[in-house]
C-alpha cells in the first residue's frame, strides 16, 4: 500500500471515529417525549348557595356509552372525594373524574337548605362543552327547581420536601399551606407523600392560589413560614427547621445519589463511597446535568463537599466551583460517556494525531525522494 493511501485511510478513520462520536452522544442526550390523547376531565365542584347548606349532593352522569352511572339521582359525594387543601377562600371543592367518551353529560343534584330542603338540580350541563373545569353552584333559577351554575379555572401545584437525613422528621412530613389572610389547611396541614424512586423526597399537591407553606413534623419543628411558592419548588430541610430553596432536579439527585441517610461515627463507612459504588453512581449522575443543573446542585454545600471527598477517596480531585472532575495523576478530565466537552476534547486530539502521523509520513516521503 502506497504511503499517501495509508495517509487517507488514517484520515478517514479519524473522522468516521468523530463522527461516532458525535453521534452517540446525540443518541445519549435524545429525550422522548410521548403525548398521550385522553377523554378523561378532572371538574372541581364548589357548593354554595348565599350562604346556606347542602343536603343529599349527587352527581349523575348520563348521555353516552354507559348509559347512567347510578339510578336517579346519581351518586351521593363523599368527604373522601373532597379536596386536601381549601382555596384561598377557605374552600373545600368535590373532585369527579369523568371519562367523556361514556359519560358526556352531568346533573348536580341536592337539597338546598335555604329552599327549603326541596330537591334542586343543574341543566343537562355537557362536560366537554364546560369552558373551564371548575364549578359552584349559584342561585336559584327563578320559577324553577334548578339552580345556575358558574365557571371558574382551579390549577394545583406540587411542592417537594427533603427530609436531608431521614430522620429529622422521623417519616411524619406535613405540609400546612393557607393564602395570606386565610387559614388554609386545619393545622398540621395535609400529610406528604414520599415520592416514587426516592428515598427522604416528600410531595405534596396544593391550590395554586395558595403561596404560603410551612412544612412540619406533625405539628411540631415547623419551619418558617416560605412564602411565594410555585408549582415544582422544592425545598431542603434541615435539624434545625432551616430550610435551603432548590431544584426539583438538584433535590433528586442529593437525595438519590449523595447518601446522606446513612451516618457513621467513625471512618469505618468512609470507604463505601467505593465498595459500595456510590462515588461511580453521583459522578456518572452528575455529568449527565446541564450547566445549570450542576450549579444548583453545588449551591448545597454539604454536596458539593461529600462530592471532592469521595473523589479523593477514589483517586480523582472534584473542583467544587466548577464540578469538573479529573484524574490525581492526569491533566487531562476524567471521560464521561455523557461530557459533550470530553467528547469534543477526544476528536480534537484524535485529529490532532491523524495530522501528526500524516505529516510525518509526507516529510518521510520528500526526504526519499
Amino acid at each position: 500500500m502506497k504511503k499517501v493511501g495509508l495517509i487517507k485511510l488514517l484520515l478517514g478513520i479519524g473522522l468516521a471515529a468523530s463522527g461516532a462520536l458525535a453521534l452517540g452522544s446525540a443518541l445519549n442526550n435524545k429525550k422522548a417525549e410521548v403525548v398521550e390523547a385522553g377523554t378523561t376531565k378532572t371538574l372541581y365542584i364548589n357548593v354554595f348557595d348565599g350562604g346556606g347548606t347542602w343536603n343529599n349532593f349527587s352527581y349523575y352522569l348520563f348521555g353516552g356509552s354507559g348509559g347512567e352511572n347510578a339510578g336517579w339521582p346519581g351518586v351521593a359525594f363523599t368527604n373522601s372525594m373532597k379536596t386536601a387543601t381549601p382555596n384561598e377562600y377557605d374552600q373545600y371543592q368535590y373532585k369527579l373524574t369523568v371519562d367523556t367518551s361514556v359519560y358526556p353529560k352531568l346533573i348536580l343534584v341536592g337539597n338546598p337548605s335555604n329552599w327549603g330542603g326541596s330537591q334542586a338540580q343543574t341543566d343537562n350541563l355537557v362536560i366537554d362543552d364546560m369552558p373551564n373545569n371548575g364549578i359552584y353552584c349559584g342561585s336559584q333559577i327563578p320559577n324553577s327547581n334548578k339552580f345556575e351554575v358558574g365557571y371558574y379555572g382551579y390549577t394545583t401545584k406540587t411542592v417537594y420536601m427533603l427530609d436531608l437525613a431521614g430522620n429529622v422528621y422521623n417519616s411524619k412530613h406535613y405540609c400546612h399551606t393557607f393564602a395570606t389572610g386565610k387559614s388554609g389547611t386545619t393545622w398540621p396541614g395535609v400529610s406528604m407523600t414520599k415520592v416514587a424512586g426516592q428515598n427522604n423526597l416528600y410531595s405534596a399537591e396544593i391550590n395554586s392560589a395558595l403561596g404560603n407553606v410551612i412544612f412540619n413534623n406533625n405539628g411540631s419543628n415547623e419551619t418558617a413560614t416560605i412564602s411565594s411558592v410555585s408549582d415544582g419548588d422544592s425545598y431542603i430541610i434541615y435539624p434545625d427547621n432551616g430550610f435551603n430553596k432548590t431544584t426539583l432536579d438538584a433535590a433528586s439527585f442529593i437525595d438519590k445519589y449523595m447518601k446522606f441517610e446513612t451516618k457513621w461515627l467513625d471512618d469505618s463507612g468512609t470507604g463505601q463511597c467505593k465498595a459500595s459504588g456510590w462515588y461511580s453512581s453521583a459522578k456518572s449522575a452528575f455529568s449527565s446535568k446541564t450547566s445549570s443543573q450542576k450549579s444548583k446542585i453545588l449551591e448545597h454545600e454539604p454536596t458539593k463537599y461529600r462530592m471532592q471527598d469521595w473523589a479523593k477517596a477514589n483517586g480523582e480531585t472534584f473542583n467544587i466551583s466548577t464540578g469538573a472532575f479529573s484524574s490525581s495523576n492526569s491533566i487531562l478530565p476524567v471521560i464521561s460517556k455523557n461530557n459533550s466537552n470530553t467528547v469534543a476534547l477526544i476528536v480534537i486530539i484524535s485529529l490532532v494525531s491523524v495530522t501528526a502521523i500524516g505529516g510525518f509520513f509526507f516529510i518521510r516521503k520528500r526526504k526519499v525522494n
